[in-house]
């Protein structure tokens, strides 16, 4: 069988990562560098790192970031946060502990940016995403029908896949 037809098969079976590196370790294994596990051991291995890849691009699409922030690119001495406390923030101690974070201030003063930040590297560290914005939840009651009173708890918790929940205006 062909190179060809073996990438086209992979692809068919979407295994675009063995597809992409298929040619070079066929070589290898031609070559008699590899034995026939370590070349299907690799070829699993480029399969997998594809997925995470893809996964993390597709988070990050899901969550429609307006821009692609990170905390280098934050001016801390134009601002009165704390770079100290943020870069505390940024190790992803509180994704552990399952504290929340919240940002409060003025217009400009860099809260979207830092949640940004925080969200993408929290991805980058492997925790799943999800983006919302603050009505979201309020309207999607609405669309139900139903409402919740102050002071009452929700019938059922709100369950969310996502190991962190980013809400911006």
């Amino acid at each position: 069988m062909q190179t060809q037809q073996l990438t086209e098969q992979l692809k068919t079976l979407r295994l675009r990562g063995m597809a992409s590196a298929l040619e070079e370790s066929l070589t290898a294994l031609s070559q008699k560098k590899l034995a026939p596990t370590t070349w299907l051991a690799q070829l699993l291995q480029a399969e997998m790192a594809d997925r995470q890849a893809r996964s993390y691009e597709y988070q990050l699409r899901l969550a429609r970031f307006p821009v692609p922030r990170d905390l280098d690119s934050f001016d801390f001495k134009e601002s009165a946060v704390n770079e100290t406390q943020l870069r505390q923030l940024y190790a992803g101690d509180y994704l552990i502990t399952a504290r929340n974070i919240v940002f409060v201030g003025g217009t400009g003063t860099g809260k979207s940016h830092l949640a940004t930040a925080l969200a993408r590297h929290a991805r980058q560290a492997g925790s799943l995403l999800q983006r919302r914005r603050s009505g979201e939840s309020a309207r999607c009651r609405k669309a139900r029908g139903t409402r919740r009173t102050s002071g009452k708890p929700l019938a059922q918790p709100v369950r969310h896949r996502a190991g962190l929940m980013l809400i911006t205006q």
